[in-house]
């Protein structure tokens, strides 16, 4: 593993605030390398049909480019499944963002949906945690939108760019699924626009996403509307 620490300034009034990421080149090197090669594996719930609910962990959601960064404190992600699904597709909703400049920041995810796709290749010294990588799927000419004062940060659709692992976690019941970034956070393709006074770098270019979700499914009582008892969901 190659630790590199980047200093991050950003200054508002008398705040200056500084970031260090600690970035896995060989871990995220391995993960591109197995995504192409790696045999899918599926989600996969107790019964049909089935909610799928996400929610983040603790202070895990954040979006970073250059010059800023947005922190949400609400994560919410839903979906449906009729049955075993090598891509699970899940609605995107956060709330309570605000960003580095201590300023408000909304987020709309426009129809855009993340897409799930699980890997059977084990890593970690219990062979219990798996490889895994998303993609942003959006409506023709959509995308996904950060709206932070003079500033707004376009999150264009991304084929299977995100990088995450995954464990199911056994020990309860019903049973459910970690979904998480690695430590440094996944690379994610953005495009800040309405430059003009605002504090961020301006363009495209490479930020940073990093989120933790805890995945749960439930007896659908009623159209994809209504969730009853919530059962078992794993990945196979």
């Amino acid at each position: 593993m190659v630790e590199m620490s980047i200093d991050i300034l950003y200054v508002s009034g008398m705040t200056t605030i500084r970031c260090k990421w600690l970035i896995a080149f060989v871990a995220l090197l391995a993960l591109s390398a197995s995504t192409s090669s790696a045999q899918a594996s599926s989600v996969t719930t107790g019964l049909y049909p089935a909610i799928v609910t996400g929610e983040q962990e603790g202070e895990f959601n954040f979006f970073e480019m250059g010059g800023g960064k947005v922190e949400c404190e609400a994560g919410k992600f839903s979906g449906t499944m009729s049955e075993a699904t090598s891509q699970l597709s899940l609605n995107i909703a956060y709330s309570g963002c605000k960003t580095s400049f201590e300023t408000a920041a909304t987020f709309d995810s426009n129809g855009c949906t993340f897409g799930i796709h699980p890997e059977n290749e084990a890593i970690g010294s219990k062979g219990d945690v798996y490889l895994a990588s998303a993609a942003i799927v959006c409506p023709k000419e959509k995308q996904m939108v950060l709206t932070m004062g003079l500033c707004n940060v376009d999150i264009p659709p991304q084929t299977e760019l995100l990088q995450f692992f995954y464990l199911t976690n056994n020990t309860g019941s019903p049973r459910d699924i970690t979904l998480e970034t690695w430590s440094g956070g996944t690379p994610i393709l953005l495009n800040v626009t309405n430059v003009f006074l605002c504090p961020l770098v301006g363009g495209s270019q490479s930020g940073t996403f990093k989120t933790k979700i805890t995945v749960k499914a439930y007896r659908d009582e009623f159209g994809g509307t209504v969730e009853g008892s919530q059962v078992d969901t794993w990945i196979d």
